[in-house]
């Protein structure tokens, strides 16, 4: 508890005393590993406080677990709080607030037989509103990979879906039809699932890996993987799909695990770039796109850090913090010893103009760190919080934490 009290006082400081007109980071402060790996941290804001959410390593499974921290930085909770500790693995986690509630979403094995989509509702004051988890969907196969949203009335949780399953032997997976598709659900603040059978969304082709984000009017931007297409991005109102389908890139290629983040007017889509394929060296060139408040692309960004169009770009999450987007993401360092994972943040204009340089934000060849995630107050300060893996193998994976605070 010292600890923790003096990585408080810290991040106090760092509030009270940052000028200037260079965005600032705090110190790092470690979460408690309570003996468990942490891997895959999710965040989101709301009332006021940061809500933090990870899966934690339990044998050959995993829980969901969480903290809250204050607008500075102060961790709120003496212990985690426990999302779900169901059976087997829960895993994947994302998190949105909407009308006073946080919304978490997973994918969960508890029925040791394939993954269905979960969420519960915590509290500002921490309390899980749903032990056991709200059902969202648990068709036949896999629903798995959930992303969430608030449209202003309701949540939007869209996820991967193996439902009319597939040969993959037989080569089904790769010709379309029995594969993962897009399916997702409304679900409301009082933990109501308007779409217990799921809304199709995108149908027909193999889809992977949705990311979405609200935008005006409650217009969702919904982006995903796409094996025909290469990338696929909708737009969706009240649950239904509105216009056509559009790809992320102008060039021949693919994306991997998109993000998505709104301004409130427009939406700034981000993709994990280095994909080797055979001896290649991957996709390289266009790493980010900017759309307008319609769902229209208006820009594609060659470079999210100012390093010319061969950044490699890993796993990116992106939040707007009221005057730009925050982009944090993962690369490969590397000496000439050996690589390892280190994380950076972007600042990108609602026009897409990079506005700084790249901010070193953690990760060394002894402790690297890796699977970034953001969430901003709106007002200038984003928390990120990602895994800090340790120096040696006797230690435990931890979820660092760091401000960044615009000025």
């Amino acid at each position: 508890m010292k600890y923790l009290a003096a990585c408080a006082l810290t991040f106090l400081l760092f509030i009270s005393t940052t000028q200037g007109s260079e965005p600032a980071l705090s110190p790092e402060m470690l979460l408690p590993s309570n003996n468990r790996h942490a891997h895959r941290p999710a965040a989101a804001f709301g009332e006021g406080q940061y809500l933090v959410a990870w899966q934690a390593s339990r044998n050959e499974s995993a829980d969901i677990l969480a903290v809250r921290l204050d607008s500075s930085g102060r961790l709120l909770d003496k212990r985690p709080i426990m999302i779900s500790d169901a059976r087997d693995c829960q895993e994947a986690v994302e998190l949105a607030f909407g009308k006073g509630v946080f919304l978490a979403v997973w994918a969960d094995l508890r029925n040791e037989r394939d993954y269905d989509v979960l969420a519960a509702r915590i509290t500002p004051e921490g309390e899980v509103l749903e032990p056991q988890g709200i059902l969202v969907s648990g068709g036949a196969h896999n629903q798995c990979r959930p992303a969430v949203t608030f449209d202003g009335n309701n949540f939007f949780v869209t996820w991967q879906d193996f439902r009319k399953g597939a040969d993959v032997a037989g080569g089904a997976l790769y010709r379309g039809g029995r594969t993962y598709e897009i399916y997702g659900a409304r679900l409301t603040r009082e933990g109501k699932v308007l779409d217990p059978q799921g809304l199709p969304i995108l149908t027909g082709a193999t889809y992977l890996n949705p990311a979405l984000a609200t935008g005006p009017g409650g217009n969702i931007l919904l982006a995903c993987e796409a094996l025909r297409e290469k990338s696929a991005a909708v737009m969706i109102n009240n649950g239904h799909v509105q216009g056509e389908q559009q790809r992320l890139r102008t060039d021949r290629h693919g994306v991997l695990n998109p993000t998505v983040a709104s301004s409130g007017r427009g939406y700034l889509v981000a993709w994990h770039t280095n994909k080797p394929v055979g001896r290649g060296r991957g996709f390289f060139g266009q790493a980010a796109a900017v759309f307008d408040g319609a769902g229209i692309r208006v820009k594609v960004l060659e470079s999210i850090d100012g390093s010319g169009p061969r950044t490699l770009l890993c796993n990116p999450d992106a939040t707007w913090d009221g005057n730009a987007y925050v982009l944090a993401f993962q690369r490969r360092e590397w000496d000439e010893r050996r690589p390892w994972e280190a994380l950076w943040i972007s600042r990108i204009s609602s026009a897409g103009e990079l506005l700084a340089g790249k901010i070193p934000l953690a990760g060394t060849q002894a402790s690297p760190a890796r699977m970034a995630a953001v969430a901003s107050d709106g007002r200038g300060t984003t928390l990120v919080a990602y895994e800090r893996h340790p120096k040696t193998a006797e230690e435990y994976i931890q979820v660092g934490i760091r401000l960044l605070k615009a000025n």
